[in-house]
């Protein structure tokens, strides 16, 4: 207040700062998190996701963390930990008798009931220093797409840990070890009613409208009834009640019913956290999943038994029949906001994976009758964009300076309170023309304890900080008073965890050299059968690629550090290009440069047709279209990125393919008719495929598992897309994966492709294993 307020240069400064520094929101939820800044801006996963798993991964020399624990979580079960929120606060008897810890396959002996800690190759670990571990990899993601400027949080909490102070101060723990600069903690029912009120604001001239949120997440069903007033103003809270029943106890209830089927029919024994367990819990989340847009869904569960595959079958009157009590809850929540809306006609608006099956809608309709309108302007990353909204808008109140006050010629005798000071009468008109006159040199804010006391202006009042909403400054206050972490326990954490950062980026330039090394004898392998590999001559490179896969698991390059990786990759690659395939590398460089000479061609064509037409490059559209008008643009996109394609120039034909996407988001923001969503849906189909089959040409694998991802999200027994991700998942190395997509291919879809690429999968298993063995044996030699 005498350094930082003293002038208005530095007011002016500080206020300018404080609108440049960025606001995300994070949604941590027990099966993926969301990060979103306060422009709405889906801060994406390193595969272009929109969420991130919530998954914590052990290796052997590494630690895996969200999406890239995600492969680890078949083939390192009890090295890999999920639900990290439902950890939070518990102790040895409050887990043991939790039904997540019962099906968790990380399931293990616990011997302290103050403080759980999981053990894994002899080291320990606390929940709160795995969550941290995993906010930190989040704050990571978000400088890597906002820069280095001043960077803020507000995490979204959950009813489990909003209303538990234990578990509260457990998850402030986990963000001190992780660094996080947290202005606020909202509610999660607080941050889906400012996300909604922030995209859908009523009009300035229109009535209040009631609206009642339903969430479904993983383990917590939230159902939010509040009156939205017009030109957003803060909505009137009417009810908000929460439950800890969520998508998983639905999967529990599924389980416990074929788990029994399976011991009768087959007289195989599933046990709960086995990987047999693991095995039909994933096919039974599918099961559900299916039954969310056909009546009767089928799955295989593979390796139940001794070569036993199992199908299981489900329709939706069993599903209602096994998850009746979990309905009933929800039905209850439903009713008691209805009851707070009293008369008013209310809309519904849903998100959340839960609220996704027929079920949920029955009872939905049922509570509020079978006419109400199902909203969906709400989706995944919602909480996290209402958290970041909360956040910015503390902020700015906060950090907005109130204009500071010139003292008079005289030294003028300081107030006793800063409310005085506040109330101190402004210079008359006349001194503050005179004083316009004088002009005052910056001074700096290092010096400003070194001012003389002639100098010193008057104290001006810091602004008010703006309240927090009594539920959230009640359980913030309440996790403080609970005995957590000490200081000194957390910067200890703290500095482990940067410790661990740095190890972990080691681990993976060396495991990524590895990679490159393999792929590229790999590559070399196959090469003879693609174009011009009627230039190599097998009976030369064959015994040099023998000669690198000896290597390769020698007790050399075990003990190779990443440089030697490096190292070997280039020597091995200028020996083939200059000597042992000479004339095919230089065919294979020459028609890049053909290629990339007509690619060039083409983008000129391109952007003198968009010149002629008098298109914009970026051709952003926020206009307010009916569904016609705005099929018929998207449905254009696609046709022109079609024609775009077919010319061969697939970065512009992808680019038009996006654009036609982007038109068919905006169907989700209208009120469609059956027939319109199923026409939405289809077109959103097609463009996605044409994406994955642009990224497939040019052999981006990660973004074709994306968009093949998203494609069987709308239709998920499509079989381009199962075909194309399992594609991408091989040269992912994500072969278990692969087999899982080309064996839900019916048999009668199979053509040769599809069939030579199962091939290709099985063989790689095959070698994978066979790795492993190599490896075990020289590991027991």
């Amino acid at each position: 207040r005498t350094g930082p307020w003293r002038s208005a240069q530095f007011s002016s400064h500080l206020f300018a700062l404080a609108s440049m520094q960025s606001i995300v929101g994070i949604d941590v939820g027990a099966s993926t998190c969301s990060l979103v800044n306060s422009d709405g801006e889906v801060l994406r996963n390193e595969l272009g996701g929109h969420t991130t798993a919530c998954l914590v991964a052990f290796g052997r020399q590494e630690r895996f963390l969200g999406e890239a624990a995600v492969a680890q979580v078949s083939s390192n079960l009890k090295n890999t930990f999920s639900g990290l929120p439902l950890l939070l606060g518990e102790g040895r008897t409050s887990l043991e008798a939790s039904k997540h810890w019962h099906y968790a396959s990380f399931r293990q002996p616990l011997d302290d009931d103050a403080s759980v800690s999981l053990e894994v190759e002899g080291q320990k670990h606390r929940p709160e220093a795995l969550l941290a571990a995993l906010l930190a990899k989040l704050q990571r993601l978000a400088r890597s797409k906002l820069g280095d400027g001043p960077l803020k949080f507000a995490l979204s909490v959950s009813p489990r840990v909003f209303q538990r102070p234990g578990a509260f101060r457990a998850l402030m723990d986990a963000v001190g070890i992780a660094k996080l600069d947290v202005v606020r903690f909202p509610s999660l029912q607080d941050c889906l009613l400012a996300c909604l009120n922030a995209k859908h604001p009523l009009a300035e001239d229109a009535d209040p409208k009631t609206v009642v949120i339903v969430d479904i997440g993983a383990t917590n069903t939230s159902v939010v009834a509040a009156e939205m007033q017009p030109a957003a103003a803060e909505p009137r809270l009417l009810a908000a009640k929460s439950s800890e029943v969520g998508c998983w106890d639905l999967d529990y209830k599924l389980f416990e019913h074929f788990r029994a089927s399976v011991k009768e029919q087959h007289d195989v024994d599933v046990e709960a956290g086995s990987k047999r367990a693991f095995r039909l819990m994933r096919a039974v989340r599918k099961l559900r999943e299916l039954l969310s847009t056909i009546p009767v869904a089928k799955v295989t569960v593979e390796s139940l038994g001794d070569d036993l595959d199992v199908p299981i079958q489900a329709d939706r009157q069993l599903f209602l029949e096994v998850c009746r009590e979990e309905l009933d809850d929800l039905r209850g929540l439903l009713n008691d906001a209805k009851e707070a809306c009293g008369d008013a006609e209310v809309s519904l608006e849903i998100c959340g994976g839960g609220t996704r099956a027929a079920a949920v809608h029955d009872v939905l309709k049922e509570v509020f009758g079978g006419q109400v309108a199902i909203g969906q302007k709400l989706d995944d990353a919602s909480a996290a964009f209402g958290a970041a909204i909360l956040g910015k808008d503390l902020v700015e109140r906060q950090q907005t300076p109130e204009p500071p006050t010139k003292p008079p010629a005289a030294e003028p005798e300081l107030p006793s309170s800063a409310e005085d000071a506040a109330g101190e009468e402004a210079p008359t008109d006349d001194v503050a023309e005179e004083e316009q006159g004088e002009e005052e040199a910056p001074m700096e804010v290092e010096d400003a304890e070194n001012v003389p006391p002639q100098q010193t202006e008057v104290e001006v009042a810091a602004p008010e900080k703006t309240p927090l909403p009594d539920s959230e400054t009640d359980a913030v206050t309440a996790a403080r008073e609970q005995t957590g972490l000490s200081d000194e326990r957390i910067a200890e954490l703290a500095d482990a965890e940067l410790q661990m950062q740095k190890s972990d980026e080691e681990a993976q330039r060396r495991q990524e050299a590895m990679n490159a090394f393999e792929s590229f004898v790999l590559e070399m392998r196959s090469a003879s059968g693609r174009p011009h590999g009627d230039l190599i001559s097998r009976e030369v490179l064959n015994p040099f690629l023998d000669e690198l896969e000896d290597w390769q698991y020698s007790e050399e390059a075990e003990a190779a550090s990443t440089e030697d990786w490096l190292s070997k990759i280039s020597e091995c690659k200028t020996k083939v290009e200059t000597e042992l395939c000479k004339e095919w590398h230089e065919a294979i460089e020459q028609e890049k440069r053909d290629t990339e000479e007509r690619l060039k061609a083409s983008a000129e064509r391109a952007a003198k047709e968009r010149a002629e037409n008098g298109e914009d490059e970026d051709d952003h559209d926020t206009r307010r279209l009916k569904f016609s008008d705005r099929y018929r643009i998207a449905e254009r996109n696609k046709e022109e990125g079609t024609e775009v394609l077919k010319s061969g120039n697939v970065k512009l034909a992808a680019a038009r393919y996006n654009k036609a996407l982007s038109h068919c988001t905006k169907f989700a923001d209208m009120q469609l008719s059956p027939e319109q969503e199923e026409q939405g849906n289809a077109l959103k189909l097609s463009c996605t495929l044409n994406m994955s089959l642009c990224y497939l040409k040019m052999e981006d694998w990660a973004k074709v598992e994306y968009h093949t991802t998203n494609a069987l999200q709308i239709d998920s027994s499509n079989v381009k897309a199962l075909y194309r991700r399992a594609c991408a998942r091989r040269q992912l190395r994500k072969f278990d994966e692969a087999h899982a997509d080309l064996s839900s291919i019916p048999e009668e879809a199979q053509d040769g492709k599809i069939k030579s690429e199962k091939t290709r999968v099985a063989r790689e298993i095959k070698r994978q294993k066979e790795k492993q063995r190599k490896m075990a044996q020289r590991m027991f030699n």
